[in-house]
């Protein structure tokens, strides 16, 4: 019964983080329209004369929600599976490492943050240097600059 809760409580909360991210998408929009005066006819002016500004606003505000959802997703996998980053990150022969895992009253850590702080104490597996590598595809010293 725990469980069937736990599942439905975890499928309302995603689908309410979609349906608010629309939500304040638009409203966003229509603010960028309007150029900060809420009513109807600064946001057909701005539909009309703004389409520039509006489209390059808009373009900024995606990319600022994408990057804000994707480090709270990074931060929760981090607290959430961190048994399993553990076991596949950090070699088994490092007492000194930092450890996925959450101490209540810090900041949680992003996954690229820890992998860089334990890659700066020489703690990473090989699975872990190898994901280093593979980050570094996309961003050079990716987990480095995260620390």
């Amino acid at each position: 019964m725990i469980m069937i809760k736990n599942i439905t409580l975890l499928i309302t909360a995603i689908i309410l983080f979609i349906v608010v991210f629309v939500i304040n998408l638009l409203v966003e929009a229509f603010l960028v329209f309007s150029k900060s005066k809420n009513n109807i006819k600064g946001f057909i002016y701005g539909l009309l004369f703004g389409m520039g500004y509006f489209l390059n606003t808009l373009y900024q505000l995606i990319n600022q929600l994408l990057y804000m959802c994707s480090l709270s997703l990074d931060r929760s996998a981090g607290v959430m599976y961190a048994r399993v980053w553990n076991y596949l990150f950090i070699s088994k022969k490092a007492p000194n490492a930092l450890y996925f895992n959450y101490n209540k009253g810090e900041e949680i850590p992003s996954i690229s943050k820890r992998l860089g702080q334990n890659y700066k104490l020489g703690t990473l597996s090989k699975l872990g240097l190898w994901f280093k590598e593979f980050l570094d595809l996309f961003e050079k010293d990716h987990i480095i600059k995260a620390d």
